[in-house]
């Protein structure tokens, strides 16, 4: 059995390491790295919202368009006319992911601006460079927005910086707000609301939160006429929902009873919460990616274009409900690109920071962005695991352990992935499945290597209580020892395959070989659980004993039901292999055996000598002569009240002056019905009449019997030899008896 400490030692070792990791950086950043592209890669790619489109400034762009390779020196004019297109088909918010900090008015700078303000929904992105100030002996660094021309700016409607937080490399998350500058709402909070003011006014909006009872909604300004207002606004908003999450609560809960919700636009509806939750939620988020790069919706900027010559009237036509981010892709930008590595970027094309754009905006507006438990919840979750799986390796049989091991993990990350697909709940994942896992198998198993170590000094000793110091000896030198036959009492099972020669002149050997394993494993797992030893297996047959030093009643029933189980199997079998049947005869018998080693040549096996087991085979082969299955002498069935047997026959085995009365083993009494009441009682009757010499009577209710049962085997053959009789008669008191020829 398995000491407590085989649980307890990989339980602590397995949760202590699951722990330390969790809590480390090298163990998160296994799970950054690691468990996030399993993730990621096990659910696929997802549909995205149909409410963003990102709009692709691409090399066949510059070339339909007749525009330089840098973008820079493009006529800022174009973007002016796409603004002009994009804002009466609808769309909500137009956002450049683009650059513009030098002043060009020779390339439409004025035309553009004036696009921009008559638009008034047009954000510009900023860039965050860092500077460094050195005074005397101080150098303290801080980060600086570098913002467009002044032109620009002040025709945008909103301003805003998009920074990408880096984990070794890799890009898992974006900036909501970004704290250490002046203006800290990002590309896809500022998109947000600049959607929400394209289906209010302003002063709509600002009537809502007051309706709301938001407590600063007095410090708000009047009027939004530039960017820096929408700063102010967002800004205070910012200050009253982030530093109280609660209030946010609060809002939304007002707005679901607001009363005059009813006039409100669907979009008014779906955006405003988001909005509230983007503002009351933490700095930065983990991006929940759709897929990999192209995944959200792309056209290519010169579409808009009929031959690069006019606007087309025929591109996407609606586009309300959208909003529109501009910018290079990773895998066509002609200038100003910035692929990001991502989990999606082993084996194809980093994801530009556009869609990266996109995708964040998107992930605020369904509030479907990763949501990573926190460090103590990941904590509680692998120590848990670990102490599961070291109390199921502990528990199950060597053959069990690894199979329930594996299977545990791959439950767990069953459980995680729903997590992640279904709730966007991302729990630690690689940590228990790549790590704990095997180290409960590798404690686990060098335990119970130690613990037979220990059992095998302990059976040695043991050994030496019950055996001569001589046989032990033989064992701890891994001989096999020379033991004396033991005689018993038991109840003897011999076994045979109809036809098995036949079927192995027609099956290979292989497969031959595969089937027979397959049958014998069958019938040894009916033998053992009803605690008979399975003793040899020659060819297509088996001998099998229940022994006990002296007769006794339990030994019968045993092997009774074994043998009934047995067949049961075999019907199973051979439904299963209709080509490939082993119908099995079966033959018990009682009396005393030898139990030991035999052999030679430095070969020995335990076997079972006596006449029990040779009758017990020749009671089996008289299956074949009467058309039977089971067979038993009369010492099995004596006092069997619980089964349901009928006498067959006498039976000499050839060479042998006992005659033995033979019986049929039908099943459990349990089994008993009407049909097999009236044939069991028959089938007596008829016998009776056999023994007594009445021929004609004899066969009349054996016909009667076949009647009711065309297949009963004895019937049959009992009908023939009345027949038979009619003709020739045996001597007197021979009628029912069986003599074996071979």
């Amino acid at each position: 059995m398995p000491s407590i400490r085989e649980f307890v030692i990989p339980a602590l070792i397995t949760s202590i390491v699951g722990g330390v990791l969790v809590v480390t950086n090298y163990g998160q950043n296994f799970e950054n790295d690691v468990g996030l592209s399993w993730l990621f890669n096990v659910r696929g790619p997802v549909t995205p919202p149909d409410s963003v489109l990102v709009v692709s400034i691409d090399e066949d762009s510059a070339r339909i368009l007749d525009q330089p390779s840098r973008l820079r020196d493009w006529d800022r004019s174009l973007h002016g006319e796409l603004v002009q297109v994009l804002t009466e088909r609808g769309a909500e918010a137009i956002i450049f992911d683009v650059f513009f900090y030098e002043s060009l008015p020779r390339l439409g700078d004025l035309d553009f601006a004036g696009d921009l303000r008559e638009s008034n929904r047009v954000v510009l992105v900023q860039q965050i460079e860092q500077v460094q100030n050195e005074e005397i002996d101080i150098v303290t660094t801080g980060d600086l927005l570098r913002s467009p021309t002044k032109e620009l700016r002040d025709a945008a409607f909103g301003l805003a910086p998009f920074p990408l937080p880096k984990v070794r490399n890799r890009f898992n998350q974006f900036w909501a707000f970004y704290e250490s500058v002046t203006y800290p709402a990002t590309l896809p909070i500022v998109a947000l609301q600049v959607q929400l003011l394209s289906h209010l006014d302003y002063s709509e909006f600002v009537a809502l939160l007051r309706d709301l009872r938001l407590s600063t909604v007095d410090e708000l300004p009047d009027s939004l006429e530039d960017s820096a207002e929408l700063r102010d606004v967002m800004i205070t908003l910012r200050s009253e929902l982030g530093s109280d999450p609660a209030v946010a609560d609060q809002l939304k809960n007002r707005f679901d009873n607001y009363g005059a919700r009813a006039s409100l636009s669907d979009s008014v509806k779906r955006i405003f919460p988001a909005l509230l939750d983007a503002y009351a939620g933490p700095d930065r988020y983990f991006l929940n990616l759709y897929g990999p790069a192209g995944s959200i919706p792309t056209v290519s900027y010169s579409s808009f274009w009929d031959n690069g010559e006019q606007l087309s009237n025929t591109m996407l036509q609606d586009l309300r409900g959208k909003v529109v981010i501009i910018g290079g892709t990773a895998q066509t930008s002609i200038s100003q690109a910035d692929g990001f590595y991502t989990v999606y970027s082993s084996g194809g094309d980093d994801i530009a920071g556009v869609e990266i754009a996109a995708t964040a905006y998107a992930n605020l507006l369904s509030g479907r962005s990763l949501k990573k438990t926190s460090t103590f919840a990941n904590l509680l979750l692998v120590v848990m695991f670990g102490v599961v799986v070291a109390y199921l390796a502990h528990r199950l049989s060597g053959a069990w352990v690894i199979p329930a091991t594996v299977a545990s993990g791959v439950a767990y990350f069953g459980f995680a992935f729903l997590l992640f697909a279904g709730a966007e709940i991302w729990i630690s994942v690689v940590i228990p499945v790549a790590i704990q896992v095997p180290l409960v198998l590798i404690t686990a198993y060098l335990l119970r290597f130690l613990r037979a170590r220990d059992d095998r000094d302990r059976f040695s000793k043991t050994l030496r209580l019950y055996v001569p110091e001589r046989v032990a000896r033989e064992y701890d030198l891994g001989h096999e020892p020379q033991v004396a036959p033991e005689v018993v009492y038991g109840i003897c099972m011999s076994t045979d395959v109809q036809g098995y020669t036949t079927l192995a002149e027609r099956v290979p050997e292989a497969e031959l070989a595969d089937l027979t394993q397959q049958y014998f494993s069958k019938l040894g797992d009916c033998v053992t659980r009803h605690h008979g030893e399975m003793l040899e297996v020659r060819g297509d047959g088996m001998n099998a004993v229940w022994a006990a030093a002296q007769p006794e009643p339990f030994l019968n029933s045993r092997a009774c039901i074994a043998a009934c189980e047995i067949q049961h199997e075999v019907n199973r079998f051979n439904e299963a292999h209709p080509k490939s049947q082993m119908p099995t005869r079966i033959g018990l018998h009682a009396g005393r055996v030898a139990l030991g080693n035999v052999g030679g040549g430095g070969h020995l096996s335990y076997s079972i000598f006596g006449d029990s087991i040779n009758t017990a085979a020749r009671i089996q082969e008289l299956n074949k002569e009467i058309g039977t299955r089971v067979l038993a002498s009369e010492p099995v069935v004596h006092d069997l009240d619980d089964w349901l047997v009928r006498r067959i026959c006498d039976f000499q085995p050839k060479g042998k002056d006992e005659i033995i009365r033979i019986y049929e083993i039908l099943g459990p009494s349990t089994d008993r019905d009407d049909k097999r009441s009236i044939s069991c009682d028959q089938f007596a009757e008829a016998l009776q009449c056999l023994e007594d010499g009445d021929w004609q009577q004899a066969a009349k209710l054996f016909a009667g019997i076949l009647a009711i049962d065309a297949s009963d085997g004895p019937a049959l053959f009992h009908l023939s030899r009345c027949q038979r009789f009619q003709q020739s008669s045996p001597p007197t008191g021979e009628g029912i008896l069986i003599r074996s020829t071979t």
